[in-house]
C-alpha cells in the first residue's frame, strides 16, 4: 500500500500493524484506535488525521507529516519521529516513551504526555 491515496478514509481500528505505508497520502483520516505498530509511514502525510487511541508503538515515521493530527492517547512508544512535522499535533496523553528524535517544539502537549528522554517541550494545551 506504498504511496496509497487513502485520504478521508474511515479506518477505526483497522488491523494494519506491520503494513508498508510509504509516502501513504493518510490526510484527514480516520484511523482512531487503529493498530500501527512498526507499520513503514516513512513520508506519509497524515495531516489532520485522527489518530486517537491508535497504537503505533516502533512505528517508523521518519519524515511524516503529522501537523494538524490528533494524537491524544496514542501510543508511540520506540517510534521513530526523526524529521516528523508535528506542528499543533495534540499530544495530551500520548505516550512517547523511547520515541526517536522526536521535536515536540511546534505540538500542543499536557501535564498527560509521556515524553521520550531528551524531548524538546511543547505548547501546553492551557
Amino acid at each position: 500500500m506504498s504511496q496509497a491515496n487513502l485520504c478521508g478514509t474511515q479506518l477505526q481500528t483497522a488491523e494494519l500493524g506491520d503494513t508498508q505505508l510509504y509516502q501513504a497520502n493518510l490526510t484527514q483520516a480516520n484511523l482512531a484506535g487503529a493498530n500501527l505498530s512498526r507499520a513503514n509511514l516513512r513520508f506519509a502525510d497524515l495531516r489532520e488525521a485522527n489518530l486517537t487511541g491508535a497504537n503505533l508503538q516502533g512505528a517508523d515515521l521518519y519524515g511524516a507529516n503529522l501537523s494538524g493530527s490528533d494524537l491524544s492517547n496514542a501510543d508511540l512508544q520506540r517510534a521513530n519521529l526523526e524529521k516528523a512535522t508535528m506542528v499543533e499535533a495534540q499530544l495530551g496523553g500520548t505516550n512517547l516513551f523511547r520515541s526517536q528524535q522526536a521535536d515536540l517544539s511546534a505540538a500542543f502537549t499536557d501535564k498527560t504526555t509521556t515524553f521520550p528522554d531528551g524531548y524538546q517541550k511543547g505548547k501546553d494545551e492551557g
